[in-house]
């Protein structure tokens, strides 16, 4: 099943990630072959490391602040790069991340483990962003997404906490998506905002509370819409 309202402005999703503990991550991510891009300074005290992996983008925000442990349904991240045998770590963090060989298990970028106690929400939220399922996974652009259906799965904490956060989904018109998205129920988790000339973003959230960012980038899409920009971005 596909959108017929999303159009993906770019056939991979990015993952975002939050740490006080920079260094060692950063040391990590050498280990598994990630290629570091460029530096965003978010203000704030926060800066944004990216890092390529195929159309993805693995997004390290290093906090001034002190942040908190939270509960995140993301739970595991398979990343292609230049390895020759799988390589698995755990960030200080926690976060679980195993690099594989491009194309091991179809895996050109990103796939991510997305834990739930609600699985069909999970399909039909994954279903109107435009993946589809591909035997046990979801296919997203180049990505992938499983969907582990569990038992229990506590609601998600605050955005701004530890370890793996949100998705980043790339789409065409912000507003639309965004819309889109609530009107078949799901919570919104911050309403459309322009930051400066780079991008247009939203979050919404899914049925456990996971965030998800909607972002209309206008290195892919174009000039962005005229309306009041903010300051801050993930």
């Amino acid at each position: 099943m596909t959108s017929d309202v999303i159009e993906l402005a770019k056939p991979a999703i990015d993952a975002g990630l939050m740490t006080n503990m920079l260094e060692p991550t950063a040391d990590l991510f050498v280990d598994l072959g990630l290629s570091f891009d460029h530096l965003l300074k978010l203000g704030g005290g926060i800066h944004q490391h990216r890092y390529t992996c195929g159309q993805s983008v693995i997004k390290l925000n290093s906090h001034r602040s002190p942040l908190a442990p939270a509960v995140s349904g993301y739970t595991r991240l398979r990343l292609a790069t230049n390895v020759d045998t799988s390589t698995s770590i755990v960030t200080p963090d926690g976060v679980d991340i195993t690099a594989v060989p491009p194309g091991h298990d179809g895996i050109v970028g990103v796939e991510v483990t997305w834990r739930t106690a609600r699985p069909t929400e999970a399909a039909r939220f994954l279903a109107a962003l435009g993946a589809h399922p591909d035997g046990d996974r979801h296919r997203l652009g180049e990505s992938w997404i499983v969907v582990d259906a569990v038992k229990e799965q506590p609601d998600t904490g605050a955005f701004d906490a530890r370890g793996f956060r949100y998705l980043t989904v790339q789409v065409r018109d912000v507003e639309r998506a965004h819309s889109h998205m609530c009107s078949l129920g799901f919570a919104e988790g911050r309403p459309p905002i322009r930051l400066g000339d780079t991008a247009y973003i939203s979050f919404i959230r899914d049925a456990d509370g996971n965030w998800i960012e909607l972002s209309q980038r206008a290195s892919l899409t174009g000039p962005l819409p005229d309306v009041a920009p903010e300051r801050h971005h993930r």
